[in-house]
């Protein structure tokens, strides 16, 4: 049975360039997205989640977002937490810091 839980977000765009929130064919539209791996650090679901920010973020811009996130097993894993770009890049690829959080699902 799956495990439903709620993560609060805090996301600032410390770039010079804005953030789009649409564009034609998704490119270049930039994401919250995580990684899901298991507790010893294997890579189980590298498109764990993806959630679109909802509008464009300008430089120095802030915002906060929930995501719901959704597990389909027991036991205890990391997620790691980075923006994309879509059919550009992983904000970690340009030197971005991603954050990863430890959950356990009983």
């Amino acid at each position: 049975s799956a495990e439903s839980f709620d993560v609060n977000v805090q996301i600032e765009n410390r770039g010079t360039a804005s953030w789009l929130s649409k564009n034609i064919n998704d490119i270049g539209v930039v994401k919250l997205a995580a990684h899901l791996f298991s507790e010893d650090h294997q890579l189980l679901d590298y498109d764990f989640y993806r959630l679109n920010l909802g509008k464009d973020v300008l430089p120095k811009g802030k915002l906060e977002r929930t995501c719901t996130l959704k597990m389909e097993k027991k036991g205890v894993f990391r997620i790691v937490f980075d923006l994309v770009a879509e059919h550009v890049c992983w904000f970690e690829g340009t030197g971005s810091r991603p954050v990863s959080i430890e959950v356990e699902v009983s």
